[in-house]
């Protein structure tokens, strides 16, 4: 990718991979990131180290950016683009599969970690464990920087916010959904049917969720809403 020649995608469509560098900074993008302009005018915002900035378009996406020696690494909060990382005499070495660092040298399971991740199911449970040894998960609301001194995980996402008026906030929720739906329309059905969405290998929303399928419908995205009585 420019200005990030280390780094490389495996898999990725050409037009989920968005990269863009000046020289003395870089930045990219992967994944489904509904910012367009925003991307063009980033690099000021990278070379100010503002991380969380990066992080507020919509969609759900991981960003690469570097500026002089320091390089941050950044997942999403939902976890759909984890970052794990390893550190050894070469350095330090990232990637958002735990298995592809393990095999570097072998690594073996971590027994302890894959029993809670079988009894809960949830990342977050394992905190900055993964399921291999001598390889780290990076937890959601943090960062893997890497500069001349090292690697560390350091929050962006603040722990606390300020109260919030439901009212207000819900117009908030509203367009920020209607903005990550939209940064992921494509050509497959979406429906609110949790069957009938399982047989079709499509997005299912589930009965309760029938927004999101509403949402994509008015961006042109192929809508299956129907209610089915329970079995």
């Amino acid at each position: 990718m420019p200005g990030l020649e280390t780094t490389w995608t495996c898999g990725w469509p050409a037009a989920r991979v968005r990269a863009g560098g000046d020289g003395r900074s870089a930045l990219a993008v992967i994944g489904e990131c509904g910012a367009e302009w925003q991307l063009r005018n980033a690099l000021p915002v990278v070379q100010a180290k503002d991380w969380r900035a990066l992080t507020r378009w919509p969609g759900s996406y991981l960003v690469v950016a570097r500026i002089g020696g320091t390089l941050a690494v950044i997942g999403d909060l939902a976890g759909q683009h984890p970052v794990f990382f390893r550190t050894d005499a070469a350095g330090t070495w990232w990637a958002t599969a735990a298995s592809a660092l393990a095999a570097l040298d072998g690594a073996p399971v971590d027994v302890t970690a894959l029993a809670a991740h079988l009894a809960f199911g949830q990342p977050d449970v394992l905190a900055t464990r993964s399921l291999f040894r001598d390889v780290r998960r990076v937890p959601g609301g943090h960062l893997l920087l890497i500069g001349r001194d090292g690697a560390a995980v350091q929050r962006y996402e603040p722990v606390r916010y300020p109260p919030a008026d439901l009212r207000q906030q819900a117009r908030v929720v509203r367009a920020a959904l209607t903005e990550a739906v939209a940064a992921r329309i494509d050509e497959r059905p979406i429906s609110a049917d949790r069957r009938a969405a399982h047989q079709r290998g499509s997005r299912g929303a589930g009965l309760h969720h029938a927004r999101l399928p509403g949402c994509s419908a008015r961006h042109g995205g192929r809508g299956n809403v129907r209610r089915r009585a329970p079995a």
